[in-house]
């Protein structure tokens, strides 16, 4: 999932974010000792743009498409709904409409599509209280060119 670097990068780098959740920004699942806050991300769909190609060849690699739209779900888990809205507001200014370019990595583009909330009760009775944005990333597949 090269598109868990973008989000990284982009998330541990905005001052707001980082400090709130510092480094705890975690692919899938978060580790078990983690505490709150902390946000995980989610490669939901990678969808190919498809093209006929260059137009000057039929080999593989000028038929391919360098083009794909990544459905991504960030999840930020907080102690209180106040701090989850406040952390997944200042996740959305990081990320919305964002860029992100390195190595054969380039995001063209980042939109904010939905956010709805959760509440997840633990075992000791202390609820984590969620909220889960769904984006799509735009990516050129720079290796694929």
């Amino acid at each position: 999932m090269k598109v868990g670097e973008a989000i990284y990068s982009i998330l541990s780098n905005d001052a707001t974010v980082s400090g709130v959740v510092g480094t705890k920004i975690f692919p899938v699942v978060a580790t078990e000792k983690s505490s709150v806050p902390y946000i995980v991300y989610n490669l939901i769909s990678e969808t190919p743009t498809n093209t006929k190609g260059d137009g000057a060849s039929f080999s593989l690699a000028a038929t391919r498409s360098p083009l794909d739209n990544d459905r991504v779900q960030v999840s930020c888990f907080t102690d209180t709904y106040v701090g989850a809205v406040d952390l997944t507001f200042a996740i959305r200014g990081a990320m919305d409409r964002g860029t992100y370019t390195s190595g054969t990595l380039e995001v063209e583009n980042i939109i904010y599509l939905d956010t709805v909330d959760d509440y997840e009760k633990k075992a000791d009775d202390k609820g984590v209280f969620a909220k889960h944005s769904d984006y799509t990333f735009r990516i050129r597949n720079v290796s694929l060119i």
